[in-house]
């Protein structure tokens, strides 16, 4: 015997397990089960924004609670904490000429490009050094280009950076060195 429900139709949420009815169904990004208005978790396309590739499971915007529970939470808990990382990365420009106490270096350059301003291109290149394990960019450039669209002109950003390993404490002790001796 089959569900009368579902012979007419509707469909079950997957969370509630009761008939989906008003609206359509929202389909989770994860399962592609369906879901009802009031069990959906909508995720912000913004939400992993700063990820350099975002994975598959993240690339939905609504998910059942399962799914959310499961995957998105754990995944934004840990995209948050590499952003507090990055906040807090030394960030060491091209023109900078001092000696610096790096205990490690990549050899691979970071690039962003498309940015709106300065501030989130040094930012994003410090959440790529931060993803990581590094908390220092070394020959770090920011540069703009002017973009005209009619009468309306703008500019985009792009960044380049070294990811590096600095002694926090070697830094410190230069940096109240250099008070000193002002």
């Amino acid at each position: 015997m089959s569900n009368p429900v579902l012979q007419r139709g509707m469909l079950n949420c997957t969370s509630c397990k009761q008939p989906i009815k008003r609206s359509a169904p929202y389909p989770c990004g994860h399962c592609h089960e369906s879901v009802c208005k009031s069990c959906v978790q909508i995720v912000d396309p913004s939400t992993f924004a700063f990820l350099s590739q975002i994975p598959a499971a993240l690339s939905g915007s609504t998910y059942c609670s399962a799914c959310y529970g499961q995957i998105v939470a754990p995944a934004h808990d840990a995209y948050l904490e590499t952003m507090e990382r990055a906040k807090n990365i030394f960030v060491f420009f091209k023109t900078q000429r001092q000696s610096l106490p790096i205990l490690k270096r990549s050899k691979e350059v970071l690039k962003v490009v498309d940015c709106r301003d300065r501030d989130e291109t040094i930012l994003r290149l410090a959440f790529q050094a931060a993803e990581r394990s590094f908390n220092g960019l070394l020959d770090t450039e920011v540069e703009s280009q002017k973009v005209k669209e009619g009468r309306y002109q703008h500019y985009i950003w792009r960044g380049t950076g070294s990811p590096v390993q600095v002694d926090e404490v070697k830094l410190e002790r230069q940096h109240q060195q250099e008070l000193i001796y002002r």
